[in-house]
């Protein structure tokens, strides 16, 4: 499979063959073929808002117009690709996990193929059986005492496979059918009255290791007790909880349209605190999948990062935690996101080329806590009035740093300008964080080329136009 950055320059230059790229199109249309087939297998990109998800967008949508049968039946087939997932890896038996099966859309066609799917499972290497039925758009799922055979709720790692046989067309419009297996599944359950073992520990092992062992001056108390005794103002036997659940430590900084189904285990304490919803990852193993199955790791627990629901509020220790519920709360730490006209650094347009251009945006953060996925968009034109075309990218932008987001652009008048906008907070943020720009009016910014050459009061329409500072 090619590497995403080989494939997303290769649909870039199928997207703009028309303005003068002069790669053979014959491998950019390779290129996208294979980006279609890894979106089928994987269901990565998730999102076709931004970055190599637009890019593919764009691409598909230019093909299709070509009149590209071929790729037109991929991306119908790729359009809505069966993701399966667990809804946590490690879990007591007495609180089962879920199975899940989305076909949520991805890709926007012109004339989009209905599916339907029959599914069946096989659970720890045993055979297929009927499982269910999803079709386009929706999504099929229950805990997996409901769904999988028996044996799939006993404590021990289990593996899940499913095999989904897919008819496309309507009921009258049986086009063509197809059997996909999707990406293996596994998860571990425990019996919470058992001894304690390796799977349990993967939820446990933090909330009974000592707190002293995670920071210094902590007591040598579990520090689920002592998380507790903080959490009710020192009271032992208060009522406010700490739940732990077991997640993917990437759910932490990544897009809640993402959903693993493997990488690095933590286990995570939830609680209120100073009006406001924390949460501890504790790193506690790996699980990744080889060719002999699904391979699990048990490692000692370690803090990998705090982070909180509302407020931005974002710690890497606990001394850092605790440093931030001590003070009040409008002196915690928040982004701040900021894109001035200054950022925005166009090279000189080449006539030669279509008068191309090299654009940076740098997208700072201006506050004290990091930034997990911005939304940054920008546009390319020279029409001021005409609504722009616009592209999106999401990047991590560090506490009082900052992030570059390079592309090309062309001026084809000579003159033209360029718009950026950084969102903090958008569809693209983090799992459950919710933490707003708390000065949205300087996170947009435009840049003239050549304003000598353009119509005259241009700079001020634009201004006008977008709403943003530039000039």
């Amino acid at each position: 499979m090619p590497a995403i950055g080989v494939i997303v320059a290769g649909l870039l230059l199928v997207a703009g063959s028309a303005s003068g790229q002069t790669q053979d199109v014959s491998e950019a249309r390779a290129a996208l073929l294979a980006a279609l087939e890894r979106l089928i297998a994987t269901g990565e990109p998730s999102r076709a808002t931004h970055d190599e998800g637009q890019h593919l967008q764009i691409a598909v949508s230019d093909a299709i117009a070509r009149g590209d049968e071929e790729i037109e039946r991929l991306a119908s087939r790729a359009a809505f690709p069966l993701i399966a997932t667990a809804s946590r890896p490690v879990s007591p038996i007495t609180d089962l996990p879920a199975i899940t099966i989305d076909a949520r859309q991805v890709l926007r066609l012109p004339r989009p193929v209905p599916f339907e799917a029959m599914l069946h499972a096989a659970v720890d290497g045993r055979e297929f059986v009927p499982a269910g039925r999803i079709g386009t758009g929706t999504r099929w799922g229950g805990r997996i005492d409901t769904l999988l055979p028996p044996g799939a709720s006993t404590p021990g790692v289990h593996r899940v496979r499913v095999r989904a046989h897919l008819v496309f067309g309507g009921p009258d419009d049986r086009r063509w059918t197809e059997v996909r297996d999707l990406p293996e599944l596994s998860y571990a359950l425990f019996d919470p009255d058992a001894p304690a073992d390796a799977i349990s520990s993967l939820l446990t092992a933090p909330a009974t290791a000592s707190a002293g062992a995670f920071a210094e001056g902590l007591p040598d108390l579990p520090f689920g007790a002592w998380l507790l005794r903080l959490v009710n103002g020192g009271d032992p036997k208060g009522k406010r909880p700490v739940d732990w659940m077991s997640q993917f430590c990437s759910e932490r900084l990544e897009d809640t349209g993402r959903v693993p189904r493997s990488g690095d285990l933590c286990s995570v304490a939830w609680f209120e605190h100073s009006g406001e919803i924390f949460r501890i990852w504790f790193k506690t193993g790996n699980l990744r999948f080889t060719e002999a199955g699904p391979e699990w790791r048990v490692n000692p627990p370690v803090v990998e990062g705090i982070n909180s629901a509302h407020s931005g509020a974002a710690a890497s220790t606990l001394a850092e935690f605790l440093e931030i519920v001590s003070g009040p709360r409008e002196s915690w730490p928040s982004g701040d996101v900021a894109i001035a006209p200054g950022d925005i650094v166009i090279s000189a347009p080449d006539p030669a080329r279509a008068y191309r251009s090299t654009v940076t945006v740098t997208v700072r953060n201006n506050g004290t806590a990091d930034v997990a996925k911005v939304q940054v968009s920008y546009t390319v034109a020279d029409d001021a009035v005409r609504r722009p075309d616009w592209r999106t990218a999401v990047v991590d932008v560090p506490r009082r740093g900052s992030t570059d987001v390079t592309f090309e652009a062309e001026f084809p008048r000579g003159y033209g300008f360029v718009i950026a906008h950084a969102l903090q907070w958008s569809d693209a943020s983090p799992h459950d964080t919710f933490a707003s720009d708390p000065t949205p009016d300087d996170a947009c910014a435009f840049r003239v080329v050549n304003a000598a050459g353009a119509p005259r009061d241009y700079v001020k329409s634009l201004g006008d136009a977008s709403g943003c500072r530039g000039w």
